[in-house]
């Protein structure tokens, strides 16, 4: 029985062994799913926390904004009552200003036409216009013309009005108007004045006499000079061509013109203003004006003076540029002195319509010669004017000058230079019978001086012209070959101007090709160049003599100067 029981003992012990095991695997067997839940649980529990507390501060936030927005609303409500009130001030204000200003404001008036100091013709209707001004409006303006009773002229309270009123002018001389505005209040502005000068329409009739005036006339019994030219000098004017004036050019190192209208054109030293016999009954415009004075100058000038047929009557080149100076600057003194006569307020205006006197900026021989008038001739003449008075302008007609040097140099006319005439050289038997004088003429200093400058800087040019005493060249042409042949011979006052020159014309020569000079003694000691062109220059200087032959072979050059010195 103890041993049953004692194994009954040991049965219950293990089953409670094994009930035990069972337990603790039932336990613990589910302990790490128990333990996540719970982990996640806790994590729960602290995202909660932190968002209760999250949700908390966005409440005090929104409580903080929603503070401020009062107190904003608030302070702008405020404001919007200020800016009410300030308004309102402003509107008190401007009303209390427009009530004084009703009180004190003065009418402005203003003068719109004439031009105060005008000068005005009596026979043109004059209107003046007058503006004027007052915000409370204007009762009348009032005008007082001259000495006569004021003018009132009434408004109807307009803030601003534009009037017109003829002005009455029933004399020549100074007029004044004075002008005032009234406003509604009473009150009156302050006097504009005006003054304008009414003259007499100016005449054709008139300003001829003004001219004539100014020229003078020469007396009756003075015979005009003669001025029918000869065979010889009809031969030579009849004898331009464009081929003689392109040979011309080419002799003196001149480019060749363009076209040959403008080949046409060498020699002619001053573009004259066309005579205006017609007298009109008025003169309008200051150009019209200008334009008229000029043709009544032209006109005394050639029923006077004879000037287009002293032009056309004279061969020499240089003549007729001095002759053109003498009616140019005669022109010119002529149309200052019209215009110094005239009233203050006409000169600028007068003086706008007269050409500039300059050189043409081109300095092209055509363009310098048909310039030379305006360039130099208003000099020469007021040169003339100073030292004698304006009635030498008669006398100068009577002697003009015979010379671009006397134009460029006035006191060489004052004492009476005249250029010494040169003989043409007979060198058929050198030269023979294919060889034609083409042209024979007179280059003058001007143009002398203009030659040299195509290779000497201007200021030597000119003194090495300044003792000119006379020149003449002439141009063959060989008809076989259409060869062409120079002889160009000068005086000088002096034997200094001669070396002078033949010292500038050998460096001219030597800018010109480079070369060296070869000298010559026989026939007479020469100095020579043999272009690249194969031509030859030769130059001989003796006393107050030059020659300069320009060939086309040394031997034609040298053969030819020994013909001249024996002549």
């Amino acid at each position: 029985m103890k041993s049953t029981s004692q194994a009954g003992t040991v049965l219950v012990l293990v089953m409670i062994v094994i009930v035990l095991a069972s337990l603790f695997w039932f336990l613990y067997s589910d302990y790490d799913e128990v333990r996540e839940q719970a982990e996640t649980a806790n994590s729960r529990a602290t995202r909660v926390a932190a968002m209760e507390q999250e949700a908390g501060q966005l409440r005090a936030a929104t409580n903080q904004f929603q503070a401020t927005r009062t107190a904003l609303e608030t302070e702008l409500s405020t404001l919007e009552q200020e800016a009410v009130n300030d308004q309102l001030k402003i509107q008190e204000l401007e009303t209390r200003v427009a009530a004084e200003t009703a009180v004190t404001s003065i009418p402005e008036v203003i003068i719109a036409s004439p031009i105060n100091g005008a000068v005005v013709q009596l026979s043109t209707p004059v209107t003046l216009t007058v503006a004027a001004f007052d915000p409370n409006g204007l009762q009348a303006i009032n005008i007082v013309f001259d000495n006569n009773p004021p003018l009132e002229i009434p408004i109807g309270g307009d803030s601003g009005v534009i009037i017109e009123e003829p002005w009455p002018l029933s004399e020549a001389g100074a007029h004044t108007a004075v002008i005032t505005a009234v406003n509604t209040a009473n009150i009156s502005s302050e006097a504009a004045p005006i003054t304008i000068t009414a003259e007499n329409k100016r005449t054709g009739q008139q300003i001829k006499d003004e001219v004539a005036n100014i020229m003078g006339v020469l007396p009756a019994q003075t015979p005009p000079p003669n001025t029918t030219p000869t065979a010889q000098q009809t031969s030579n004017i009849a004898g331009k061509s464009e081929r003689n004036t392109t040979i011309i050019l080419q002799m003196f190192d001149f480019p060749t013109p363009p076209s040959s209208d403008d080949a046409l054109d060498w020699g002619v030293y001053c573009l004259l203003a066309p005579q205006q016999p017609t007298v009109p009954d008025a003169v309008e415009s200051p150009a019209d004006e200008i334009a008229f004075v000029r043709g009544q100058i032209r006109e005394w000038q050639e029923t006077q003076f004879q000037v287009s047929q002293r032009l056309r009557a004279t061969p020499s080149d240089d003549t007729r540029a001095a002759i053109c100076a003498t009616a140019v600057g005669h022109e010119r003194w002529v149309l200052e002195e019209y215009i110094r006569q005239a009233p203050t307020d006409r000169q600028a205006a007068l003086f706008a319509q007269l050409p500039p006197l300059t050189e043409p900026a081109d300095r092209e021989p055509l363009s310098m010669q048909q310039s030379f008038g305006e360039s130099y001739g208003p000099a020469f003449i007021n040169t003339l004017v100073t030292t004698n008075g304006p009635t030498v302008l008669l006398d100068v007609w009577q002697t003009p000058p015979q010379s671009s040097y006397q134009i460029l140099y006035p006191h060489e006319y004052r004492e009476s230079f005249q250029p010494e005439p040169i003989a043409r050289p007979d060198l058929t038997s050198t030269l023979g019978d294919d060889w034609v004088p083409t042209t024979t003429n007179v280059l003058g200093a001007f143009m002398l001086r203009r030659y040299l400058e195509n290779h000497i800087e201007p200021t030597l040019a000119g003194t090495a012209v300044s003792g000119w005493y006379g020149d003449q060249y002439t141009i063959y042409r060989n008809e076989e070959n259409g060869q062409t042949f120079l002889i160009f011979q000068l005086n000088w006052a002096l034997e200094k101007d001669a070396q002078e020159f033949a010292t500038t014309y050998e460096q001219y020569i030597t800018s010109q090709d480079g070369g060296k000079p070869v000298k010559i003694t026989s026939p007479a000691p020469s100095i020579c160049w043999q272009h690249t062109s194969g031509d030859t220059t030769c130059l001989i200087s003796s006393k107050t003599r030059t020659i300069i032959i320009k060939a086309p072979e040394a031997n034609l050059a040298i053969d030819s100067l020994a013909a001249v010195i024996e002549n």
